[in-house]
């Protein structure tokens, strides 16, 4: 038997109240929460990392990063980056590589990437090899 799988696209929405609790009631939140249990994919934008609850932000496989502040760095790294590098130094190094000169390059960190070396990336496309980044320096 054929099972669908769906995608939902939220954008910007995050400090609407589609995320309050109700109770009883259908609420967004609690969907984002348990959303592989409907075959659903969410894809959540949103311009400041922080702005989404903890909860949620618990739940997330995949994160990309554009280009953000150092302030906003350092939330990321303690919050996601510090699972895929030892260190805050570290992690702007790659960063840093994967958010430069080009208009819309990202630093994706994919937690669930079957092979290893693909769980961090610049784009969808470039698999990071963090040793020659991080010891570019040295």
């Amino acid at each position: 038997d054929f099972v669908p799988n769906y995608l939902l696209i939220l954008d910007d929405c995050f400090n609407t109240n589609i995320f309050a609790d109700k109770k009883g009631k259908f609420n967004l939140k609690s969907l984002l929460i348990r959303h592989r249990h409907y075959n659903l994919n969410l894809v959540l934008a949103n311009q400041a990392f922080v702005s989404l609850q903890n909860t949620l932000r618990k739940n997330v496989s995949a994160w990309i990063f554009y280009k953000y502040g150092l302030d906003q760095q350092k939330k990321i790294y303690d919050e996601v980056g510090n699972n895929f590098f030892e260190n805050f130094e570290d992690f702007k190094k790659v960063y840093d590589y994967a958010t430069a000169n080009e208009k819309y390059s990202f630093l994706l960190l994919d937690h669930e990437a079957i092979i290893k070396e693909n769980k961090i990336r610049k784009g969808f496309n470039e698999i990071i090899l963090t040793n020659d980044i991080i010891n570019e320096d040295k």
